[in-house]
């Protein structure tokens, strides 16, 4: 972390904690999701390349924190290793990536819900290091914290958090997951996919899907027309949108080609997307923590009405 900002970054991280708290009950350790985003977008990860030591350390940090809230691995130590090629100085060059997947059993055994969010990002590049604070340490953060709310409150579904790695590499991590998935979990009813979900100044989050399946708007629309911290809003999926469409754009789309429904929670592109500048202290921290908390309620009501073949 940028040593001139953190006396800022105290500050404000526990005025936005003081004033969260006090305006809703808290089912999101606001202080642990906001740690986890400084963590995975401080300088000594120089941007998660995958591959690369900082992405390494990004690994260490989300297993200890699996470990913690005592998920159950479903590959040895969490981690499904894979290779893909890149082009790199003009040459083919095979890197190892590495996913990270632990589970929740559910009480009830009736299906597979799946929530996934990438834990790379690009690295170091013309001497800049592309912290990704928003792309994509806030949904790892998100993602950590609703497994933590899920290992104390039992879902009824089986419950898999998938930390994606090379989703900057054309996806290739949720492809080779999508591939290869173990027999244990080979049966996934929904994907719930979080990319980008804390740089917005108007407070606006979408939800993407449910123009592909539309009994997912059905299921979540008294959720979302009951929201008042955020604004919700539906969209970015339908093919007339052009580049706007959001449907292949991150790891849901693996899921999507394989027929398994999608939810999609993001933000639209801001000033500092794929830029130096997304770093922890640009981020909306009141627009994150009420986002991560308006995903957890959303996941709450899927857990409980959601079954399998709806659509």
């Amino acid at each position: 972390m940028r040593m001139r900002h953190l006396a800022k970054f105290i500050v404000s991280w526990f005025l936005v904690i003081d004033a969260f708290t006090t305006a809703s009950a808290q089912e999101i350790n606001a202080s642990d999701l906001l740690h986890h985003v400084a963590t995975l977008s401080a300088d000594s990860l120089a941007g998660r390349q995958t591959g690369t030591i900082g992405a390494a350390k990004a690994r260490a940090y989300i297993i200890q924190q699996f470990k913690r809230i005592k998920l159950e691995p479903v590959f040895a130590n969490f981690e499904q290793k894979f290779e893909f090629p890149i082009i790199q100085n003009s040459q083919n060059v095979i890197v190892t990536g590495c996913n990270l997947i632990g589970k929740i059993s559910g009480k009830r055994k009736i299906g597979t819900i799946l929530i996934s969010a990438h834990y790379d990002h690009l690295g170091i590049m013309d001497g800049q290091i592309y912290n990704g604070a928003d792309d994509n340490a806030s949904g790892v953060a998100a993602l950590l914290e609703i497994a933590h709310y899920f290992s104390q409150n039992q879902p009824g579904h089986d419950f898999v958090f998938c930390a994606f790695d090379a989703e900057e590499q054309n996806f290739a991590g949720s492809k080779y997951f999508v591939a290869n998935r173990p027999f244990s979990i080979k049966s996934i009813d929904l994907n719930v996919n979080l990319d980008m979900i804390s740089i917005n100044p108007v407070k606006t989050l979408y939800i993407a899907g449910a123009f592909h399946y539309p009994f997912l708007e059905t299921l979540l629309r008294d959720q979302v027309n009951s929201e008042k911290a955020i604004k919700v809003v539906w969209g970015h999926d339908k093919p007339e949108l052009g580049k706007d469409d959001w449907t292949f754009l991150s790891d849901h789309a693996a899921f999507h080609r394989d027929h398994i429904p999608f939810l999609y929670f993001g933000v639209e592109d801001h000033q500092h997307n794929h830029k130096p500048s997304d770093i922890f202290e640009n981020i909306n921290q009141d627009f994150f923590l009420e986002a991560s908390e308006f995903i957890l309620s959303s996941l709450v009501v899927i857990d409980n009405k959601f079954v399998k073949n709806m659509h």
